[in-house]
């Protein structure tokens, strides 16, 4: 499965500069994690994966803190593309809705 960074008009690859600025062992957990999904698709064993709303789903990730990455997928599985499209920290139970709401976003400016 292809994966991609959610690119803002301005150039900027939010998700990835979050990635860049997490603690090298979450850093790598979730590297990890996306490298997983690039190789063997959305159903690649030990992925923890849950649907937010609609099309919007979301990584889990817990390795020395807990990170949530929402994303899109287009195409069909293993011929598709992953689209990265919102990061953060996760700090409470659940996802806060201003976090939902930017993914939202992005996710309308991507699907089109």
């Amino acid at each position: 499965m292809l994966v991609f960074y959610y690119t803002a008009g301005s150039g900027r690859r939010p998700v990835e500069e979050f990635i860049r600025a997490l603690p090298a062992r979450l850093q790598a957990a979730t590297l990890r994690a996306v490298e997983r999904i690039a190789e063997q698709g959305i159903a690649a064993p030990g992925l923890s994966l849950r649907q937010v709303r609609g099309k919007l789903w979301e990584i889990r990730i817990q390795d020395g803190g807990a990170v949530r990455i929402f994303y899109v997928t287009r195409g069909a599985e293993g011929e598709g593309r992953l689209i990265l499209l919102h990061a953060y920290r996760k700090k409470t139970q659940k996802a806060p809705l201003r976090e939902i709401e930017v993914a939202e976003r992005r996710m309308k400016e991507v699907l089109g």
